[in-house]
């Protein structure tokens, strides 16, 4: 097994203190700007929450102290230029750390994603390639309009100004009295017994989601040519053939087979129990609902082939976190219907809530080694989070991986799996 190691530090400050041996390649899942469940590591650049729960002993707020959603009190807050800006920060830190040319996969959001690719440009980064993970397990976040106008109208019921002796306009019911609704912001609101049913059914603009995008980013090559990159730095190129999508069960993928596929810039996540996690080999979709099913579906006998791997099952999150401490994490409900409770408190060990699917991390591990002429091989993995990049780098063939990760709590859970799955 390779080296690996887990540094507790805040990215940026590491990286400018950093003076050991350059990295050949990177593999990240940084914060996507997005609050993602209420979560302040992911928006590093300004708080959009006011917990109104006292943090636990983690300092990592309610939600891990016993609270929920909506417990919270929520600051609305657009993540862009301050999102670019702090992409452009760590981006700039981890340049000086590369060789030439080293490629990196950086995962993102469908709503910023856009961001973090400019904060890469203009750090120096050229945005070579945008790969697809198609996985269908996302929650429906989006809010019932017509609930809104139901609440915000009060129907029957009217909202009149009443005014003080200074002549102050205050809001205030007036009982069963109907007529017109003094909105907050000023001006009359006509009240209609159908207001809110006529909104029924309609959402605030957010659909289900069901892929997340993988930046190719490549750093600078400092005019060299591929050839001297290789050469010199062992940089710069994709291990195509290591990652082929093989055509025939059992039979490993090699350039001599005309089955295997050239590795698309697609993955799909496959829901369906029976379903292998090793990259190649064709198995049977049965779930309908499952993206591989579906592709198989259209494409009928004459099979697309691409890269598909399970989604990342409790048994994996929590392997090698047996001697860790159980908490309480209130997780979104992975049904995803509209009549079934949102959120779900849960007892876990490894309660950070974007775990990434091993299969996914080690294909990608996978693409970004360099040949074994290349001693030793060098993988660096920013925001390591609870460490599925680094087990899937480890798995990989990587012969040192070096993790940074600012919640000590997540680094002790990124040891624990490691040294449980890193075989």
């Amino acid at each position: 097994m390779g080296r690996h190691s887990v540094v507790c530090n805040e990215f940026v400050s590491w990286a400018k203190a950093y003076e050991g041996e350059k990295f050949h390649a990177v593999l990240c899942d940084p914060p996507y700007g997005l609050e993602f469940m209420g979560q302040e590591w992911d928006a590093p650049y300004k708080s959009r929450w006011q917990d109104s729960q006292t943090p636990d002993k983690t300092g990592r707020g309610s939600w891990f102290g016993g609270g929920t959603p909506s417990s919270q009190k929520r600051v609305q807050y657009e993540a862009s230029a301050p999102y670019q800006q702090w992409t452009t920060e760590w981006a700039k830190a981890l340049i000086p750390l590369l060789h030439p040319g080293a490629l990196c996969f950086v995962f993102g959001g469908t709503r910023t994603w856009h961001r973090l690719a400019c904060g890469l440009e203009d750090a120096g980064f050229q945005v070579w390639d945008t790969l697809m993970w198609l996985h269908g397990q996302g929650f429906p976040k989006a809010q019932d309009v017509g609930q809104m106008v139901e609440k915000k109208l009060t129907l029957g019921v009217a909202r009149r100004p009443d005014r003080d002796r200074g002549g102050l306009t205050r809001n205030r019911w007036s009982g069963s009295e109907e007529g017109t609704l003094i909105s907050d912001t000023g001006g009359d609101v006509p009240l209609t017994t159908d207001s809110g049913k006529s909104w029924s059914g309609h959402k605030t603009a957010a659909l289900k989601p069901a892929w997340e995008p993988i930046i190719c980013a490549k750093a600078p090559m400092q005019g060299k040519t591929y050839a001297e990159l290789a050469l010199q730095h062992g940089s710069g190129a994709l291990n195509v053939d290591g990652g082929r999508i093989g055509g025939v069960a059992g039979r490993p993928s090699s350039p001599a087979n005309p089955l295997d596929r050239y590795p698309a810039n697609l993955a799909l996540g496959c829901t369906c129990r029976d379903a292998t996690q090793y990259a190649g080999k064709p198995i049977r979709h049965t779930d309908p609902n499952c993206p591989a099913f579906m592709l198989d579906e259209q494409a009928g006998k004459h099979r697309a082939r691409f890269f598909y791997c399970a989604k990342a099952s409790r048994s994996e999150r929590e392997a090698g976190c047996e001697k860790l401490e159980t908490v309480t994490r209130h997780r979104v409900n992975p049904g995803g219907l509209e009549n079934e409770p949102r959120w779900a408190p849960t007892q876990v060990k490894n309660d950070h809530p974007t775990v990434k699917p091993l299969g996914l991390c080690r294909w990608l591990a996978t693409l970004l080694l360099p040949p074994d002429s290349v001693k030793p091989r060098r993988l660096l993995v920013p925001f390591c989070g609870s460490g599925s990049e680094m087990i899937g780098a480890l798995q990989a063939g990587w012969d040192e991986i070096v993790g940074v990760e600012q919640d000590a709590h997540y680094c002790d859970i990124a040891r624990a799996r490691m040294t449980g799955m890193g075989r």
